[in-house]
C-alpha cells in the first residue's frame, strides 16, 4: 500500500468499525484514497472494511510521523541489535504509528530506550508497553467424530492440544489437518508423531505429523534466540478421511467476550469455510478451543514478533505473528482456529491458528477472566512456513 500510497503510516480500523489510516504529508490525502479505494477494491478482507477503506467520509486520516516502510525497517534493526532482559516483543504496529515494544513488568526502560538510541533510532519512533510473560498452551476434552475444529488432541509426548482445521493439500491429493507446532512436543522438526482425540488410548489415533519445520531461524529478527520460527504451525496426514470420521468443520458453542471465557459445550458447526489469509488492527477475531470454547475480540497488532517463554532456559520467537486483546484463553486452546463466523452473504473465514495466550487472573477451571490475550498466525503465514496451499 505504501508504494502507492507514498508516507501512509499504518491502516486500521477502529471501534465503530471505520478504516483509519496515517499520512506523513497531508496535502498527499486525495492521490492516496484514490490509491487506497483503488486497492481495496481487490482485498482479500470482510466487504465493510474494503468498501470503505479509501472512501472520503467513511475513513479517517491522522497525521501520521513516519511512513510504515520506517517503522518495519527499524523494527528488523532492533530485533538484530537489542539483547536487554525483559524483551518480550516487537512489532511495528500500524495503530500507534510507532514500534511497539513490550517488556517485562520488571525490565528496567532506559537500558532499552539506550540500546535503541545508540542506532540511531529517534525516541518519538519507539512505544513501550509492560506485559508478563508470555506461555504456551496445552490441556484435555471429549472424543467427538467426525473431527473438526477446536477439539482437543494429543499425543504421547507434547501433551493436549486443540485440532485447527482439516484440510485438503492443494496438489498433493492428501487430506489431513493443521495445528501448532508446538503441539508436537518438539522443537527441532520431529514428523512421524502420531496425534490422539481426544486422549492418547488405542483406537483414538487420528493422523501422523507429517511436515513440521524446526524451530531453527538465524533470522536477526530472531534477537539471538535458538528457538525461533515464521509460524508456529504443523500438518497432520489423517489416518482416517472417511464422512463419520473427518469433515472440514469448526466445531462452536455460546462465545464469550470481554475476557470472558465462553461454553465449552458444543451447539453446532460451521462448514463451507473460505480463507481470510490476514488481519488488521481494530478487526473482530474469534478463537475456539477445549479450555475456554469460543471467545472473541479485537486484534491489537499484526506481525509482532514475540518472545515465548522468556522466562525459561528456552525461550522461543515466532515472527509475524499477531496478538487479540479481550479474547479468553487457557492451557489446552493451542493450535485452536482463528476465525470470523458466517455473516450473510459471507461465509466463515478462516484467519489462522492460535499459538499461546495470556491471562492476569484466571478462574478454577485454568480459563483466563482478566486481562486476556491470545497470539496466533496468520493463514498466509502458515502456508508459507509448510510450503504447502490448505483448503479449510
Amino acid at each position: 500500500m505504501e508504494a502507492r500510497a507514498p508516507g501512509l503510516g499504518g491502516v486500521w480500523q477502529d471501534s465503530s468499525g471505520a478504516p483509519v489510516i496515517y499520512l506523513k504529508d497531508l496535502s498527499n490525502r486525495s492521490a492516496a484514497m484514490a490509491e487506497l479505494r483503488s486497492f481495496a477494491a481487490t482485498m482479500p478482507v470482510a466487504v465493510p472494511f474494503r468498501s470503505t477503506l479509501g472512501v472520503e467520509d467513511r475513513t479517517i486520516v491522522l497525521q501520521g510521523q513516519f511512513a510504515f516502510s520506517e517503522l518495519v525497517a527499524w523494527t528488523h534493526e532492533i530485533s538484530a541489535h537489542v539483547r536487554a532482559p525483559g524483551f518480550l516483543s516487537i512489532d511495528a504496529d500500524e495503530g500507534l504509528n510507532r514500534v511497539r515494544i513490550t517488556i517485562s513488568k520488571t525490565a528496567p526502560i532506559e537500558q532499552f530506550r539506550d540500546a535503541i538510541r545508540s542506532l540511531g533510532i529517534p525516541d518519538s519512533a519507539v512505544a513501550f508497553d509492560r506485559s508478563s510473560p508470555f506461555v504456551l498452551t496445552s490441556t484435555f476434552q471429549d472424543h467427538v467424530r467426525p473431527t473438526g475444529g477446536g477439539l482437543q488432541i494429543a499425543t504421547t509426548s507434547g501433551g493436549f492440544c486443540s485440532l485447527g482445521y482439516n484440510v485438503d493439500v492443494q496438489f498433493y491429493a492428501e487430506e489431513g489437518f493443521l495445528t501448532a507446532s508446538h503441539c508436537s512436543g518438539y522443537f527441532n522438526g520431529f514428523t512421524g508423531t502420531t496425534v490422539y482425540q481426544a486422549t492418547t488410548t488405542s483406537g483414538n489415533e487420528i493422523g501422523t505429523v507429517s511436515i513440521n519445520p524446526a524451530w531453527n531461524l538465524t533470522n536477526s529478527d530472531c534477537r539471538g534466540v535458538t528457538l525461533c520460527n515464521d509460524a508456529d504451525a504443523m500438518y497432520v496426514h489423517s489416518a482416517d478421511t472417511s464422512a463419520a470420521s473427518w469433515s472440514k468443520r469448526i466445531y462452536y458453542g455460546s462465545a464469550g467476550n470481554n475476557n470472558s471465557p465462553g461454553s465449552t459445550t458444543i451447539i453446532s458447526q460451521y462448514t463451507g469455510i473460505h480463507v481470510l489469509g490476514y488481519a488488521w488492527e481494530g478487526m473482530t477475531v474469534y478463537k475456539v478451543g477445549r479450555t475456554t470454547g469460543v471467545t472473541y475480540g479485537t486484534v491489537a497488532s499484526t506481525c509482532e514478533n514475540p518472545m515465548i517463554d522468556s522466562l525459561t532456559a528456552t525461550p522461543k520467537v515466532i515472527l509475524c505473528a499477531d496478538r487479540a486483546t479481550g479474547i479468553s484463553g487457557g492451557h489446552g486452546d493451542s493450535g485452536g482456529p482463528v476465525y470470523y463466523p458466517p455473516v450473510s452473504p459471507d461465509p466463515p473465514y478462516a484467519i489462522g491458528l492460535m499459538l499461546s495466550s495470556f491471562a492476569t487472573s484466571v478462574n478454577s477451571n485454568d480459563q483466563c477472566i482478566a486481562g486476556c490475550q491470545i497470539l496466533f498466525s496468520e493463514w498466509y503465514n502458515v502456508q508459507s512456513h509448510l510450503s504447502r496451499y490448505f483448503s479449510p
